[in-house]
């Protein structure tokens, strides 16, 4: 996936509803991972972290792959 082709939209406010009602917006984290199953898995796992667990990923501490 092109990450700048995908942000630029999401700027454009042509992504999302829910990043069109935010704008703008900002990317503060990304991950590479070998196929979409495998990144779909992931972006599951990150929506059940906490606020504090979420803000502990963006500074670069890392967390599990799996709860």
């Amino acid at each position: 996936m092109d990450v700048n082709r995908r942000f630029k939209q999401h700027q454009q406010g042509k992504a999302s509803k829910y990043t069109r009602a935010r704008l703008p917006v900002e990317l503060v984290f990304l991950e590479y991972h070998c196929d979409k199953i495998a990144a779909m898995k992931r972006e599951w796992l990150l929506k059940t972290f906490n606020r504090k667990q979420k803000l502990s990923l963006i500074e670069g501490n890392p967390l599990p792959k799996s709860i």
